[in-house]
């Protein structure tokens, strides 16, 4: 917001306060480490895309004083679209191979309204000079066509939702959609087909003069994101673990404060309609019985998040899908006829480790205790020795799940392999249990 009163006003800048004002925004924007940095490699905050790119386009467009020093910006600010529009390395932000994008650390759909500003940027370099070349062109319409078929149209699973859960719908517009696919002429001299045909199948806008594609079908590896995607006839399954390098629950005191379980091999099946028209509802909600996962049956007191923050992490890095009869010419090479999802699954105590000390006075710590020192009189929801390992087969329409070794030393609680979970439909008035409507 602030960015934009200063551009709105440029007019009524001397040559001198042009100069005074680029220089201090060239901090606030960060120049030294996006235009100019002396290590240029992928790996950008999405964050920063999102609140401060439209300013980096605005300061070379407003506020230079003639049109040597706009090329002079905008010839740097193409290769940080570039950098940003290239595979990140790690757990760093931005877009992985296989599609998925970053943030915290993790794939995070929530976090990739990101892009919306970015579009918009794009589409406004769009036939000039400064229009990102077709590699980065190529990675982002990827990134936004796996975002779709993460999807039953816009609404995605909810293991997906980060911090927010049940909030799972596609944080990219439709407008963004659009000035993405209309940035791809200029960008790799040709209409990207593949990319309007999936936007026209999902919005049916008649923007583009495509074919809608049919709804897509078979199996996919997202393995920087630790699951597969099994779509069929009109459904989609989403498999979903995690391991001790990226969290399976993003948890804040005060928000998914009882989503331990939202990544505990998760099998989760999304029908056309929407969330209400699936049954999935925050009212009445159990966080104990997540569909697919295999869980401990706590009370809601355990359950809950002790600390301001505290991700849910595991021991085992053992989690990730194969795609089976691979597909020519596919999606980056993660898309097949078939395939399977598997994980092993170890507690680890520290995701909920305290020191029961830190709570005097009414305070709450900000991170959990690490190492976790039980003999020291630290306390954890976790500490029981909790053990599964999990696979699910997806092939010819059906998905075979299998699990074993399930194992823990809490005597108290039920331990149990959650099938599904739904609220009864108010329209159409029921489901269907085994082939049999259900009312």
């Amino acid at each position: 917001q602030m960015h934009e009163a200063i551009f709105f006003l440029h007019s009524f800048y001397s040559p001198e306060e042009k100069k005074e004002i680029l220089a201090a925004l060239s901090r606030e924007l960060e120049f030294s480490e996006t235009l100019w940095p002396s290590q240029a490699e992928p790996g950008y905050s999405t964050d920063y895309v999102y609140l401060q790119l439209h300013g980096l386009l605005g300061a070379a467009l407003y506020l230079t004083s003639n049109d040597a020093e706009t090329a002079l910006l905008l010839n740097h600010i193409k290769p940080f679209l570039e950098r940003f529009l290239s595979v990140s390395p790690s757990l760093k932000d931005g877009f992985k191979e296989d599609t998925l994008g970053f943030h915290n650390w993790v794939h995070h759909n929530s976090y990739l309204y990101a892009i919306n500003t970015l579009a918009s940027q794009l589409h406004i370099l769009r036939d000039t000079d400064w229009n990102i070349n077709s590699e980065s062109y190529e990675l982002l319409s990827d990134v936004v066509y796996g975002m779709l078929l993460l999807g039953n149209d816009i609404d995605f699973a909810n293991s997906f939702c980060g911090r927010h859960p049940f909030d799972s719908q596609l944080k990219v517009s439709q407008s963004s959609f659009r000035q993405i696919i209309e940035t791809s002429t200029s960008a790799q001299g040709e209409l990207d087909t593949k990319l309007a045909s999936a936007y026209e199948r999902v919005w049916n806008a008649g923007d583009f003069a495509v074919t809608q594609e049919e709804f897509p079908q078979g199996f996919w590896q997202f393995n920087s994101g630790g699951f597969g995607l099994y779509r069929n006839n009109n459904w989609v399954a989403t498999m979903k673990g995690f391991s001790s390098d990226f969290w399976g629950s993003e948890i804040f005191i005060a928000q998914n404060r009882y989503g331990r379980y939202q990544s505990y091999g998760t099998l989760e099946i999304m029908y056309p309609g929407g969330r209400d028209s699936n049954g999935i509802s925050l009212h009445g909600w159990d966080w104990n019985k997540v569909p697919g996962t295999t869980t401990i049956h706590v009370s809601f007191e355990s359950l809950r998040a002790k600390m301001q923050r505290q991700d849910e992490v595991q021991l085992s890095d053992f989690v990730g899908a194969v795609r089976f009869q691979p597909r020519q010419n596919s999606l980056r090479n993660i898309e097949g006829e078939g395939g399977f999802f598997a994980m092993e699954f170890e507690q680890n105590l520290i995701s909920s480790c305290r020191d029961p000390n830190d709570f005097a006075d009414g305070n709450i710590p900000k991170y959990r205790k690490s190492p976790c020192l039980t003999e020291e009189g630290h306390e954890s929801d976790h500490a029981v020795g909790f053990t599964f390992k999990k696979s699910i087969f997806a092939i010819d329409g059906k998905m075979i799940s299998l699990g074993s070794a399930i194992s823990n030393s809490d005597t108290t609680s039920n331990t149990a392999t959650n099938l599904f979970q739904i609220t009864v439909p108010h329209n159409p008035g029921g489901f269907v249990l085994n082939g049999t409507p259900v009312s």
